[in-house]
């Protein structure tokens, strides 16, 4: 990712239309660089979620279709130690527009903390025959 290609993403941004118009394409884009420009993802991500919003949740439109990568991009910044604050930020805000993969992701996360907090049981011990 370049300068000029940062340069039309952030100019898509600042248009309410064109976003809502390639705000698939944008995201399948941005994932593969979640990870190498997590300040541009993340600008890009909010700004997304802020003009998208609660459509990211309705499954008539295709809008749905970005709860998904929104998702894995909440956790990988999550993930980032700079980047942990903006991360669980935009996390919370999928999950306030109750979307439906977020919360997913969320109740696989809880089931794998308890897994592993959880102490074992003990053996039971056998009574002795007389």
């Amino acid at each position: 990712m370049n300068a000029d290609m940062k340069e039309v993403i952030q100019a898509v941004c600042s248009n309410r239309l064109v976003l809502l118009e390639a705000a698939t394409e944008l995201v399948d884009l941005l994932i593969d660089y979640t990870g190498i420009e997590p300040e541009f993802v993340s600008k890009v991500c909010r700004e997304l979620i802020r003009f998208v919003g609660p459509d990211i949740g309705n499954i008539s439109t295709s809008l749905a279709l970005l709860a998904e990568p929104l998702t894995n991009i909440a956790l990988t910044l999550h993930r980032h130690p700079d980047y942990r604050d903006i991360g669980l930020q935009m996390f919370e805000e999928l999950i306030s527009l109750n979307i439906r993969e977020t919360r997913s992701a969320l109740d696989i996360l809880d089931r794998r903390l308890l897994k592993t907090t959880n102490t074992p049981f003990r053996p039971r011990r056998r009574r002795k025959k007389s």
